[in-house]
Parts: structure tokens; sequence; C-alpha cells
């Protein structure tokens, strides 16, 4: 369907080109170059990418609401070599058909998505080719964000895998099947990490081990992943209930709980032991060429990491100096690490009810014309690939009006009271 309309501009614009021709008779003969719409083009092959992104990361679809895949593991693992020759395939055939079209005629958010889309196939080709995602895929557990930790966010009920209906529990089941091959790939690359000397440091794998450890329950209804069996829907009828609760017992304990055993095990008896005491990424082979390219990517500037460093120690300085005049400003006696332990524990400037927050809260967005934002954050339905593509350079960091529409007292307690219900506001 997506191709069909990529060549339907191309024909329209040819079509068009051999009317220009056909429309003088009595006019002198010349050729009259086709009309290309160039954004319409760009805008087809952004959505054609997206879909192609969507299908080889189909967890990721779940979370932008897309729930086609939510069944899927998706056609490869993450670490695994198909997916990395899958991923580095599609992005150089994505960026070969970007520069074919070419952005010399645009202008404002279209050379925008242009010049971001451009630069992202970049970044990834050049991650591939240097050999940074095999680095990162020789290091795939840690304390912070892995698989591991990441499948019980979203098999526990708790983020974007749905559980409202029976098809959704069943999805579940189909889905979380592929951590049994995720966790075998995890063991096969820390082995290589091993051979290899890259490794996480000992500091952070100690604090890995009992998240795993919370994952291996001899009661499925301890386990985390049986949080949506006890919050099933009352909608989901007695025959279809004693069905999924009786397989994600099953599930849980023999696919589930074995893998997590398996990794933690690993971990503790083998990888352990040859962790490093360092922390640096750069105490590590290739870490410095690692990180020097994380830099780059991160701050999209040619600037090395020490550079970087060099700013930060900069603006910390000039920021330390403005909270000494606010110290004096208020006529704090005492030092200024005396200023930051009263501001964290004196009783004033703690919320502790919802309501009080919320009001201080709607009173300071009130009083802002503007704020810095990535992102939207709301529950509308996706909207469709297409209209997505057309905002793909709109998103990013840009400066715009907090609810032009909405500017009323009511209207932002609702959008403050949805920053709660997603736990991005403390309510204590």
């Amino acid at each position: 369907m997506i191709r069909s309309k990529l060549f339907g501009v191309v024909l329209g614009a040819a079509f068009l080109g051999l009317a220009a021709c056909q429309s003088g008779n009595d006019a002198p003969e010349e050729t009259a170059a086709p009309v290309v719409d160039t954004v319409a083009l760009l805008d087809i092959l952004y959505d054609e990418y997206d879909e192609d992104f969507l299908e080889m990361n189909p967890i990721f679809a779940t979370f932008r609401g897309d729930n086609r895949f939510n069944d899927q593991w998706g056609p490869y693992d993450s670490l695994s070599d198909e997916y990395a020759a899958a991923a580095l395939a599609m992005n150089k055939d994505y960026l070969e058909r970007l520069l074919s079209i070419g952005g010399s005629t645009l202008s404002g958010q279209e050379l925008l998505s242009y010049e971001i889309f451009k630069l992202e196939r970049e970044n990834a080709i050049e991650r591939s080719e240097q050999g940074y995602d095999d680095f990162e895929s020789l290091m795939p557990v840690s304390q912070f964000f892995s698989m591991p930790s990441f499948l019980v966010m979203l098999g526990s009920g708790a983020t974007a895998q749905p559980f409202v209906t029976p098809e959704d529990y069943d999805n579940w089941i189909k889905r979380s099947t592929g951590f049994v091959e995720h966790v075998d790939l995890s063991i096969t690359r820390m082995r290589e990490g091993v051979e290899l000397g890259v490794v996480r440091p000992r500091i952070l794998m100690e604090k890995a081990l009992p998240q795993l450890q919370a994952q291996i329950v001899d009661d499925p209804e301890q386990s985390d992943f049986w949080g949506p069996i006890a919050r099933m829907p009352e909608s989901i009828g007695e025959e279809d209930r004693a069905r999924i609760e009786a397989e994600y017992r099953d599930h849980i304990s023999k696919v589930l709980v074995p893998s997590y055993k398996k990794l933690h095990d690993y971990i503790a008896d083998d990888y352990l032991p040859n962790t490093r005491e360092t922390i640096g990424q750069g105490d590590i082979p290739g870490g410095a060429a690692y990180y020097a390219f994380k830099v780059r990517e991160s701050t999209t500037t040619d600037l090395t990491p020490e550079e970087i460093h060099e700013i930060g120690k900069r603006e910390a300085a000039r920021l330390f100096e403005e909270m000494k005049k606010v110290r004096d400003e208020v006529g704090f006696e005492g030092d200024i690490q005396a200023f930051f332990e009263f501001l964290k524990t004196d009783p004033q400037f703690t919320l502790h009810l919802k309501k009080r927050l919320l009001r201080r809260m709607t009173s300071y967005a009130m009083s802002s014309t503007h704020c810095w934002t990535r992102v939207s954050i709301s529950r509308r339905k996706p909207t469709t690939s297409l209209s997505r593509s057309r905002n793909f350079g709109r998103n990013q960091w840009r400066r715009r009006n907090i609810f032009p529409a909405h500017r009323t007292a009511h209207g932002l307690e609702s959008f403050i009271s949805t920053l709660m219900t997603y736990r991005l506001v403390p309510t204590t």
C-alpha cells in the first residue's frame, strides 16, 4: 500500500509534466521537467521506515499505542546477529533512498525532519560498522535498565502492555516466551565479553543480582508477573478466567522463573568473578572510542568527552555562584552546603498533600507562558503512520505554548493530575 502511494506520487508528477508539454500546441517545443513533490515523497519514506522499524521492534510499537504486534517479541532478538544485519541493511537502504530524494528544496520543519532522519541513519550505520552495537551487546545486563528488569515492568501490567481482554492475556504469554532465547543470547554475549575483557563493573552486577533473585519464586502468585491475574477485569468470563489463570501459573513456573534463575546463576557463579573493580567506560578495551562516539551522538557535536566535561564544569561553577546569591538574598546564615541541607529538610519546602501540590504546581504553571518539551504526553489513540511521519521533526526540541487553548486553572489541574497518574510528579 505504501509503495503504491509512492508510485502514485511519481506517476502523478510525470502526468503533470506530460500535460504541461501537451497544453500549448502553438508554443515552441520544449521539455518540461516533471514537478516532484519532495515533501510528499519524504513523508512516504518516513512512513515506510516507521512501519519497518515497528515490525522489527514490536515492543516499541506497544509503547506507541500500536497494538498490532502485542503478541510478538520480534522477528529477531535484539542481541542476535540476524537483528544486527537486518538493522544495518535497513538503515543503509533508507539513507540511500533519502539522499536520492534530496533536501535542497526544503526549509523549516521539512528540512529539520530531513536532517534528523539523515543524522539518525548515519549514526546507526556508524554504530554497526564500527562495532559499537556489538560492544553494547557484550554487556546486556545492568542494574539500571536491561531486558530482565524491563520485562517485569511490562509483564506486571504497570506499563504499556494491555491486559483487558482474553486476547491481551494470550498475547503476553506468546510475547514473553521470547525471553527464553534472550537469556541464552545474553549468557553467550557475556561469555564473549569475559574473553575480551569487556565486562560490567562489579558494583553494578552486585546490584543486579537481587533484582533477578526477586523473580525466582516458588509460588507464581508471589511473582510480579501475577499482577495482571490479580487485577483481571470483571468483564472476562469465568471460563476464560480459569483458563488464563491456569496458563499463567504454568507459564510463570515453567518459562519465566527458570529463565531468571538461569541468568541469575550464571552471573552469580561465572560472570561476577570476572567483573572489574573500575567503573569508567574507558577502562575496558574499546571503551574510550565507544564513549567518544556516544558523546558525539548525544550532543550532535564533534566535541571530545574532555571538552564536554569542561563545559559542564564551567556551567556547574556558574550555577553554584547563582545559588550563593540566592542564599545571600534570603539572608540564610551558614555556608552553601548548610543551605542545601536546609532546602532539603525544612518542612516549609515539603508538600505532603496532593491537593496542595496540585495548587502549587498550577499556580507556577499559570505564571509561565512557555515551557521546553520533547514530546507531548497524552492518552490519545495513535495517529496514522503517515501523519506521524509528517510530525517527525515537529516533536524535537522546540519552544511551544503550554495548553494555549486551555490556559485555565481547571485545564492545568487536569494536566498535572495526568502527570501524577503517570508518576512523573511525586504526590508525597
